[in-house]
Parts: structure tokens; C-alpha cells; sequence
């Protein structure tokens, strides 16, 4: 599990942009008793998603779409 701090580091992205990727539901980090957001190994995967679809000019809208639908083809 990691803190926005280090997932942003990681990925080389502002916090910002993972908070916004947060509230427009493309990740869903687990809040924590002191309400720290954590963030999973599998939005790691999604980020590197994100990063391959926005490379191809895809909108997030269509990004988000294609998350959810390869989510709901896993479960």
C-alpha cells in the first residue's frame, strides 16, 4: 500500500492529478481510521493504464469506461 506522496514519486505524477483521478472514481484508494488515502498495488496497474491510453489521445471519460469494463470482465 502506498501514500499519494509515494505513488506520485513513483509514477511521476503531481498529487494533484492522482487526487483528481480519485475524484472522478478512475481509483478508489482505501481511507485509513485517521483518513489517510492508501493506495493499492492494483491502482499502480491502473495509473499505467491511464498512461497508455492517454498516450493514444484517448479522453478520460473513455479511459474510465475501459477500466470499469475490464474490471467488471475480471470479476
Amino acid at each position: 500500500m502506498y501514500r499519494i506522496g509515494e505513488i506520485a514519486k513513483l509514477k511521476n505524477i503531481s498529487k494533484r492529478t492522482i487526487d483528481y483521478y480519485t475524484q472522478i472514481g478512475l481509483l478508489n484508494p482505501i481511507r485509513t481510521d485517521s483518513n489517510y488515502r492508501l493506495y493499492s498495488d492494483e491502482c499502480l496497474q491502473i495509473l499505467n493504464m491511464i498512461e497508455h491510453y492517454k498516450n493514444l489521445n484517448m479522453p478520460l471519460e473513455e479511459i474510465k469506461s475501459s477500466i470499469e469494463l475490464i474490471k467488471s470482465d475480471n470479476t
